[in-house]
């Protein structure tokens, strides 16, 4: 099996934080997971979210990332660079 993913592990709010700040949006309010009213199925995702190493992918498929993390994914989104 390989994971497919960026450089930068992060939780699931930064990447949305990110966003937010690069549109000069307010960042949205995060709600503490006893509060949210999540699914069975979103609370199982959740419980059993983890952080992920891309090491094999890069051994075996790539040896780099056009985008190494999603900060610099979503920037070159924002400026029409094309992917």
């Amino acid at each position: 099996m390989i994971n497919l993913c960026d450089d930068l592990p992060s939780n699931s709010f930064e990447p949305v934080n990110y966003a937010a700040q690069l549109l000069g949006l307010e960042q949205p309010q995060s709600i503490p997971y006893e509060d949210a009213e999540l699914s069975p199925m979103t609370q199982g995702f959740y419980q059993s979210n983890k952080r992920v190493s891309n090491a094999k992918l890069k051994q075996q498929l790539l040896s780099q990332l056009r985008y190494p993390s999603y900060k610099e994914g979503l920037s070159a989104l924002l400026s029409g660079e094309p992917l």
